[in-house]
């Protein structure tokens, strides 16, 4: 009876050893700690046994977001995402999302998207307090795994014919320059895109959403685009737009079968040609759900008055 009891405390003994997280293999240790962002991961790794220590090292999300730089400053955060990034022994670095101040440290930001370009980056998401970073062309030609891009206050350089972002499928651009060259080039080669949202970006006064290859399109958001005087959209795909600023001329191909559209008009009656207001009306007939500003009912009604009478 007493062999039997303690042949059973060895069985549970062993049982105990092998379900603990120490006889774990590496590798999925390893893919545990990725699913941490590299804060959480290191702090997690510091408190366990020796043998977790470096497993941070193996991190796939890099997130220094705004509270992140509040909390480290400038200099300290420069430092810390250095030595991150160049301790890094993994094969992939999923997500970089970074707030920081560009100035002086654009060598290191080069080096540091280097880094994750060759780690098959998916989400890039860079916030820049002044706009004196430029992302060279050489970094999109690099990213063939990227899924989201995000950049705020920042310049672009865009080859003419591209080689990466071909599975891009979110775009979000903030404050920065952007041509309608770059625009054209961003549609033409990304296929998957789904949503496009422009935010207070300057230079680019016409706007030609000419999408009919692209099947997954689904939202596009222009927010303050000051310099922006037309949009032409052909998208079969599209399923709502969100727009506010000056009013502009907004031309949507027969035939699209829009669900949502949100037009928001700053005050400016004098720009509002009464041929394109009409034309606007028209062409947002058939929406689903319809959110205009009053601005454009009064002007619409005042005109429908003047060609009745």
């Amino acid at each position: 009876m007493a062999r039997s009891e303690t042949q059973n405390r060895i069985v549970e003994e062993k049982k105990r050893k092998t379900d603990s997280p120490g006889h774990l293999p590496n590798d999925i240790i390893h893919t545990i700690f990725t699913f941490l962002p590299i804060k959480n991961a290191i702090v997690a790794a510091s408190t366990l046994s020796p043998r977790y220590k470096r497993s941070w090292c193996h991190n796939r999300r890099f997130l220094f977001g705004r509270e992140f730089h509040l909390q480290h400053g400038q200099q300290n955060l420069v430092a810390i995402v250095d030595h991150l990034l160049d301790s890094h022994e993994g094969n992939e670095i999923k997500t970089f999302k970074l707030h920081i101040d560009s100035a002086g440290i654009e060598a290191l930001l080069n080096s540091w998207l280097q880094i994750c370009t060759r780690k098959n980056l998916e989400d890039l998401e860079l916030h820049f307090s002044i706009p004196s970073f430029t992302l060279e062309s050489s970094v999109f030609n690099a990213l063939h795994k990227l899924k989201t891009l995000k950049l705020v206050k920042c310049h672009i350089q865009l080859p003419e014919v591209l080689s990466g972002l071909q599975f891009l499928q979110t775009l979000s651009l903030c404050k920065l320059p952007i041509t309608e060259g770059m625009f054209h080039v961003l549609i033409e080669h990304c296929k998957m895109l789904e949503i496009i949202d422009l935010i207070k970006c300057s230079t680019i006064k016409k706007l030609n959403l000419i999408a009919r290859e692209n099947k997954h399109f689904k939202k596009l958001r222009i927010a303050s685009c000051r310099d922006l005087k037309e949009i032409e959209i052909d998208s079969p795909t599209l399923h709502s737009i969100f727009y506010h600023g000056k009013f502009s001329i907004i031309k949507i191909v027969q035939g699209m079968q829009l669900y949502e559209a949100f037009f928001y008009f700053t005050p400016t009656i004098k720009c509002m040609q009464s041929s394109k207001v009409v034309a606007l009306v028209k062409d947002l007939a058939h929406v689903s759900i319809l959110t205009i500003t009053p601005l454009l009912i009064e002007v619409y009604i005042i005109i429908i008055i003047i060609i009745t009478n």
